[in-house]
């Protein structure tokens, strides 16, 4: 039987929460290998998580949860080569994405010493190479980092992120989609904290819970997810990260880039009913379209004090 984890608020520590959301099911109805795939990159499970609301700071997250070592074994070990498939578009959308923040914050990242938090398989990485930017990356799926290697060739490291996981600090860290997925935010923050130079920058992409597309897709947008153990908005994470000496900067929307075909079958998965255009997307022209959406995301500067 698998105990839930009760934990308290990791902005301000309250524990005066309300329930906004509740589980359909619960976790003891299924199998280790059911744990996996909802625990994989490209997961759209959403049924055994209940989300609650902090009522002194509104910050937004899962509680009960399940515990921090079973949730880091999945991250760990799961295997997920759909994800991966994806990285030729997302490759493009980190380029387009790094030149246009270097103009919003008027620095060229070519000069400064970078770490990228939660790899993947190396796409952001990669689009670093591309544009003669020195990053550095740490990932804990151990199939994702020997697929960075292989295919990328770039500086990954297997793992989670503690303090001695580099004897050197960073002008600028990224978190592309990572931060939501943090089990133990301040003590993470306090880390990333460390690492950081003064006036360092930390970038953060995340999906924005009180957005205008996530407040009219509701229930049906995309990013509710059980991976995703926290859910932001600019107040919240603001507040989050002046707790670790990080001052707000800038804020802005952020597009992204994938394949028509992975996109629909994303969409099947909380649409159904869209099925039926299933046939359209057996033609192989189809399947070659990129499609540029935002449903939600994000980019989030912050500078240490």
């Amino acid at each position: 039987m698998i105990k839930l984890i009760e934990i308290p608020c990791q902005v301000c520590n309250g524990k005066n929460i309300k329930i906004i959301k509740k589980s359909k099911k619960s976790y003891n109805e299924i199998s280790e290998f059911d744990l996996d795939d909802i625990y994989k990159a490209s997961s759209s499970s959403f049924d055994y998580d209940q989300i609650v609301k902090c009522n002194t700071c509104s910050f937004v997250f899962i509680n009960p949860r399940l515990p921090k070592n079973l949730i880091e074994k999945f991250y760990s070990q799961g295997e997920d080569i759909n994800f991966s498939s994806q990285n030729t578009e997302r490759i493009k959308t980190f380029e387009k994405s790094i030149l246009k923040l270097q103009k919003k914050i008027g620095i060229n990242f070519q000069s400064l010493n970078c770490l990228d938090v939660g790899s993947a398989s190396g796409a952001f990485l990669k689009a670093c190479n591309n544009l003669k930017i020195n990053c550095k990356g740490i990932e804990p799926n151990i199939e994702m980092v020997a697929f960075a290697k292989k295919e990328y060739q770039v500086d990954i490291k297997q793992g989670f992120l503690n303090s001695s996981s580099f004897d050197e600090k960073f002008d600028i860290i990224f978190f592309w989609d990572v931060l939501e997925h943090v089990y133990d935010l301040p003590h993470t923050l306090e880390i990333i904290s460390g690492y950081l130079k003064k006036g360092g920058y930390l970038i953060v992409n995340y999906p924005c819970y009180s957005s205008k597309i996530a407040k009219i897709l509701g229930n049906k947008w995309p990013f509710w997810l059980s991976v995703h153990l926290s859910y932001f908005e600019k107040t919240t994470l603001n507040r989050l990260l002046l707790n670790h000496n990080l001052e707000y900067i800038i804020e802005y929307s952020h597009i992204q880039s994938l394949k028509l075909n992975y996109i629909f079958q994303r969409i099947c998965k909380i649409f159904p009913f869209f099925k039926f255009l299933n046939i359209l997307f057996q033609n192989n022209l189809i399947k070659k379209l990129s499609f540029s959406y935002y449903i939600g995301q994000k980019l989030h500067v912050s500078k240490k004090k």
